[in-house]
């Protein structure tokens, strides 16, 4: 069983431990609020930490708790009763998702069980992240896209000048079978050379790189490419985890979002914002599907709305701009 550590008031922390111990979790230790999560001298072998969010002032502190928590958190709101600001604070320090659950009944717990699983599962990736600083980074451009997305890229990297300050890392969502193919057919419509992400691949300035579609990509703490099992995760490859896994990059450059059902890519666009990286989210008008973009722009996690004409330009002139 996997081993968690719960923030929450008694009854509640009760009842989200019975309920994740049906789904092979394990609460090694609990805590009454999430301010009280720090004082803890260890962890107790937990891998991941829930941090339920209550009404009232007491879910002002879970943001700072999140920031401060040595594991990779995930936050519980009750269903129906969100506290939507909250939430987008604790995503904007560092927790690795959300999840409305059911205090009542068991509603929302297999989702708040599979988050935990990947943060868990990306806390040995991430580890040190945060206080990386790798000198002389090449700047990145990274895109996520879901349904509609490939000519979107096409016209993006199109639009790049062949000296392109940056590297554009590219997560889009697909079958496992067409990742090359993307890769090929992107390249022939591209201004800049376009090839796989390779695991240990240092991303180059003036080269795009397309994740595999069967493992998510993460930027390592060495500054290379690799790649983790993606657990079932209904969104292959994570533009959120692959987002997440650059909030400790030295050199913050920028990411996109571009058109997609679902909301995959929000939460991580929120990190890299709170972290210092400009972020651009697709407009409905260009969309195809106007999910992933809506839900960045209703979350602040996008600082730019831009159809897909003008982004390709808009990165040139940002990356541009880092040549002096």
């Amino acid at each position: 069983m996997r081993k968690i550590g719960i923030a929450a008031g008694g009854e509640m922390a009760a009842r989200i431990s019975e309920a994740l111990g049906k789904r092979g979790f394990e609460t090694v230790f609990s805590v009454g609020a999430a301010r009280e999560f720090p004082k803890l001298p260890d962890c107790l072998g937990a891998e991941a930490a829930v941090f339920f969010l209550p009404d009232g002032p007491e879910g002002e502190h879970v943001a700072a708790a999140v920031a401060a928590c040595p594991l990779p958190a995930v936050i519980a709101a009750s269903r129906g009763a969100p506290n939507s600001a909250a939430v987008y604070e604790g995503v904007r320090a560092g927790a690795f998702g959300a999840a409305e659950i059911d205090p009542f009944g068991d509603g929302g717990f297999d989702e708040l069980a599979w988050k935990l699983s990947l943060a868990a599962d990306a806390r040995s990736a991430f580890s040190g992240f945060g206080e990386r600083k790798i000198s002389g980074a090449v700047p990145i451009a990274a895109i996520g896209a879901s349904t509609g997305g490939p000519g979107v890229l096409a016209e993006i990297l199109s639009s790049l000048p062949s000296d392109f300050a940056g590297a554009c890392a590219i997560v889009q969502h697909m079958d496992s079978e067409f990742s090359e193919s993307l890769a090929d057919w992107l390249a022939k419509r591209s201004a800049i050379p376009v090839e796989m992400a390779a695991d240990s691949d240092v991303p180059k300035a003036g080269r795009a790189y397309v994740s595999r579609a069967d493992a998510d990509l993460f930027m390592s703490p060495s500054g290379a490419f690799g790649y983790r099992d993606s657990g079932g995760d209904p969104f292959c490859p994570s533009i959120d985890f692959f987002f997440k896994s650059l909030a400790g990059y030295g050199r913050p450059g920028c990411a996109v979002l571009l058109t997609g059902m679902g909301g995959d890519g929000a939460a991580g666009m929120l990190a890299l914002r709170g972290a210092g990286w400009r972020t651009i989210a697709q407009d409905e008008a260009t969309s195809a599907v106007y999910g992933m973009p809506k839900l960045a722009a209703e979350t602040g996690a996008a600082a730019e709305i831009l159809g897909a004409d003008k982004i390709g330009p808009r990165l040139a002139s940002m990356f541009g701009a880092l040549r002096g």
